[in-house]
């Protein structure tokens, strides 16, 4: 017991959300469940709107009560080890305890935490680490619940009072030492359906784009729903046709929604036989129209469809955040 470390835990702020704020709830109860049973002393569990800059009873209660929770049904505090005799959780103990150390000793033999700080490298590394998480969430590697996947289009947010960065390492500029600055990881997206919601405003309509649906509801709802998802995420709507299943059709639709930015969807087959007259016959009537394809394809059919007048392929290995950005540029959001 001599050298036990006291150790105070408080919930991630990189993984708050401004969307879908209730999944914060589950997100700090995870963290709380996981540093209770990881043997901490004293936790701090931040409200579910707590990125917001502001809380409120309620909020504030469900906190409250997350800690009764654990403490009074889980039961974990009346056992010795909750995590105990589980070989998978005592070997990534291990693992963990391993490098640690190993980078403990590290930081030792180059001079100690402070020297580090002080260059800036322990900031550096960290800043790495952050940035591939970004990364991950913007090609929705990483899942952020409500935000870059399963976004609610109606959830809508008030200004925040809070600053978007979470500041670490405050100090006097005098000490020479850079803070490390990170946002959230979900302010990539937040920021984009910020600007929609405002162009909303102002306009009185969202920014939207229009799915040109082929065949019949089997055929296109995969990638459809997929499309619809992705542009939920940035704030822009879709507005969808039935399954056209000729030319004339898809031309009707367009001429009737008069949308700049139009989104091919349907199966393999139905873009190998339909899309490339449909994509020339709107690209000759309406030559100001961009059209995307919903999904990758096999070499030899995207060539065909770019040369018919398809500007690009929305599908899952894309970055969220370019093509959303993308899209908001074409459709005069700025």
């Amino acid at each position: 017991d001599h050298f036990k470390m006291t150790i105070h835990a408080v919930t991630s702020e990189l993984t708050e959300t401004l969307y879908d704020q209730h999944v914060n709830i589950l997100r700090t109860t995870n963290q709380a469940f996981s540093a209770a049973i990881g043997g901490i002393q004293y936790l701090q569990i931040h409200p579910f709107t707590h990125a917001t800059g502001e809380t409120d009873e309620f909020s504030e209660r469900i906190a409250r009560n997350t800690h009764l929770i654990l403490k009074e049904e889980t039961n974990i505090t009346t056992v010795v080890d909750p995590a105990g005799g589980s070989w998978y959780v005592e070997q990534l103990t291990d693992e963990l305890a391993e490098k640690a150390w190993a980078k403990f000793l590290e930081i030792d033999a180059a001079g100690g935490i402070l020297e580090l700080i002080k260059q800036g490298s322990l900031q550096k590394e960290i800043a790495e680490v952050y940035q591939e998480r970004v990364q991950n969430a913007a090609f929705r590697k990483e899942s952020i619940i409500g935000t870059n996947v399963y976004p609610n289009p109606a959830d809508k947010i008030k200004n925040t009072t809070k600053d978007k960065h979470v500041s670490y390492m405050k100090v006097a500029k005098p000490v020479g030492i850079t803070p490390l600055e990170l946002e959230r990881v979900s302010s990539q997206f937040e920021r984009i359906r910020l600007r929609s919601e405002k162009f909303k405003g102002i306009s009185g309509t969202a920014p939207t784009i229009g799915l040109i649906n082929l065949i019949n509801l089997k055929s296109y709802k995969p990638r459809a729903d997929f499309v619809q998802s992705l542009a939920a995420a940035g704030g822009i709507e879709t507005i969808g046709s039935k399954g056209c299943q000729t030319v004339e059709e898809a031309i009707d639709y367009v001429a009737a929604t008069k949308l700049p930015i139009y989104c091919l969807c349907g199966s393999d087959g139905d873009y190998s036989e339909l899309a490339p007259v449909i994509i020339k016959e709107i690209k000759k009537q309406f030559p100001e129209i961009t059209i995307y394809s919903a999904g990758k394809q096999q070499e030899e059919l995207e060539i065909t469809l770019r040369e018919a007048g398809v500007k690009d392929f929305i599908h899952v290995k894309m970055n969220a955040i370019s093509i959303l950005l993308e899209l908001l540029q074409k459709l005069g959001v700025n």
